[in-house]
């Protein structure tokens, strides 16, 4: 944590005397990943807005979106809904809805994830559909953990059995759980678990992420906070 940190610093004060506009962004926009997961969102968020107006005062359309997406993820990490779809929403605009590179996958995820998490479950089922030509393409991992995730959560909206996706979705959040993993997966498999009446199984997962694999440092997200208080408390 303390090194990443170290870095993060050293790479925007760099970044900010010599890089060119364009690559100062990129950087900005690396260090504010670090300082989400390890610093208070409000330092994040200010790395992440200055390589956003950056970015705009170079008109770069797609690294705008970029930008616009870390500060969106950033928000709803927070439970701050209403910014995260604003700034989500201005990330998504050069993606096609059948483009298949992993940036568009993770945009349209976090669009399906708001909607979820705002009970849309229409909005839901749309962008997670968008997600799958990116996914077939890439197999990237956390694109598939947070698709499972998704489907779990679309289909517990819609009062639909989640018996046959429960098991495929433990079974790719243990092969990655140590490696890129996330709030909202965690919550979800423990959601989905508990729903199928494993609330021990919900139990153990939830409690095994937080205080074994998740990597982040900052505080839980709000959701995720609640359920584990919820599933933990005797």
């Amino acid at each position: 944590r303390y090194l990443a940190c170290a870095f993060a610093n050293e790479l925007i004060e760099y970044s900010r005397r010599n890089c060119p506009p364009l690559v100062t962004v990129r950087h900005l926009r690396l260090a504010s990943y670090v300082y989400r997961s390890h610093r208070p969102a409000v330092e994040a968020l200010q790395v992440a807005n200055e390589a956003y107006q950056i970015a705009a005062r170079t008109d770069a359309k797609r690294t705008m979106s970029t930008c616009a997406y870390a500060i969106g993820s950033i928000y709803m990490q927070i439970g701050e809904l209403d910014m995260a779809d604003e700034w989500l929403t201005r990330a998504i605009l050069p993606h096609s809805a059948d483009s298949n590179d992993v940036a568009t996958v993770n945009v349209w995820a976090d669009r399906a994830e708001l909607a979820v998490r705002r009970g849309n479950a229409d909005d839901a089922s749309l962008y997670f559909r968008h997600c799958i030509p990116g996914h077939l393409t890439s197999q990237a991992i956390r694109s598939e953990v947070l698709l499972r995730a998704l489907e779990v959560r679309i289909a517990l909206l819609r009062d639909e059995s989640v018996s046959e996706l429960v098991g495929p979705f433990e079974k790719a959040f243990e092969d990655t759980k140590s490696r890129c993993m996330f709030d909202f997966p965690a919550e979800s498999l423990a959601i989905g678990l508990e729903s199928v009446g494993r609330k021990d199984d919900a139990r153990h997962a939830i409690t095994s992420y937080v205080l074994e694999h998740r990597r982040d440092t900052c505080p839980l997200s709000p959701s995720l906070q609640v359920l584990f208080n919820r599933l933990t408390s005797k």
